[in-house]
């Protein structure tokens, strides 16, 4: 019997105690025809999130296989945790995805991606929809799907790489495409590096089915990113440099990637009373980009409106 594991689900994990046990038990319920692996990266959590992953290592020597820091490596930039810790040590022909805060709902959700891509070898990868659980203290929203616009089927670079439509934890990839991965040194987001390089590199598939959560709360690194100022400079950077790098070939989604990053900027700056960089940001919109921004300008109000008070 073959104990080689087909697929290499990466974790990442930093101060998810609370979620992590039910990241790897939705992973460790997956029923395959096939072995696969875990590996679990801890940035060297403040929390008890080590100890939790320690716990699941001595019951599954043979599938956890954990990476622990003593010091955090995300500071050095997010995608190098997958470039330089995990991927060297992935075993797997396929790579799959899953935030520690997040988690798989479907049984046989591997088997599903992992059936299609054996079939069809010019599928770079494949992902699918996913439910969002939103939450805020005491209170839990969960909807029925983030994405209610997906359909099953293939998608362009451009469609995926101009808005955010893939769920990180819904990802499936061949692992030697990694060889053939741009650099890059301007990242604020990793995953949108990782969509633009499998984009380069073969088509992209959707299943559009909810087989796993993204959750979002308060300690979730989109949350936080929110009010941090230097992420939107680092944004506008990553989409020039991956523009360039990429040959031109997006221009259309950088473009758009490029004008959101500005406009949700200008919003921080109304947020914070930046005076002198609302100007700014303000005439270059106006210059660039003017039907789009006048079209934000109109939803960002529209939507504000239909806000509670």
């Amino acid at each position: 019997m073959n104990t080689t594991p087909l697929v290499s689900v990466l974790v990442f994990a930093y101060k998810h105690e609370p979620y992590i046990r039910q990241c790897i038990d939705g992973i460790m319920m997956q029923k395959t025809s096939f072995p696969f692996e875990i590996v679990v990266h801890d940035d060297a959590s403040p929390d008890g999130t080590a100890g939790i992953i320690r716990e699941y290592e001595a019951l599954y020597p043979d599938i956890i296989k954990p990476v622990y820091q003593k010091e955090n490596q995300y500071a050095n930039g997010g995608f190098l945790l997958f470039e330089k810790f995990m991927c060297p040590i992935a075993q797997g022909k396929y790579l799959a995805f899953c935030e520690g805060d997040d988690y798989w709902t479907d049984p046989f959700k591997l088997q599903k991606q992992i059936d299609f891509l054996e079939r069809h070898p010019e599928y770079a990868s494949c992902f699918h929809n996913a439910l969002v659980k939103v939450e805020n203290k005491d209170r839990v929203v969960e909807s029925e799907r983030i994405f209610t616009s997906l359909r099953t089927g293939e998608y362009s670079g451009n469609e995926i790489l101009s808005k955010w439509i893939i769920p990180f934890a819904s990802l499936v990839f061949r692992k030697n495409l990694t060889d053939r991965f741009l650099a890059s040194d301007r990242l604020a987001f990793g995953d949108v590096f990782l969509f633009l390089n499998l984009c380069c590199l073969g088509k992209v598939y959707c299943i559009n089915e909810a087989m796993s959560v993204y959750r979002v709360n308060s300690g979730s690194i989109t949350v936080r990113m929110y009010n941090d100022e230097q992420i939107y400079k680092k944004i506008i950077l990553q989409f020039k440099d991956m523009d360039q790098r990429s040959e031109y070939r997006f221009t259309k989604a950088m473009k758009y990637q490029i004008f959101t990053a500005r406009f949700n900027y200008l919003m921080f700056c109304i947020r914070n009373k930046r005076v002198l960089k609302f100007i700014q940001l303000f005439f270059l919109l106006m210059v660039t980009s003017p039907v789009s921004f006048v079209k934000s300008i109109i939803e960002k109000n529209k939507t504000r409106r239909q806000q509670p008070k």
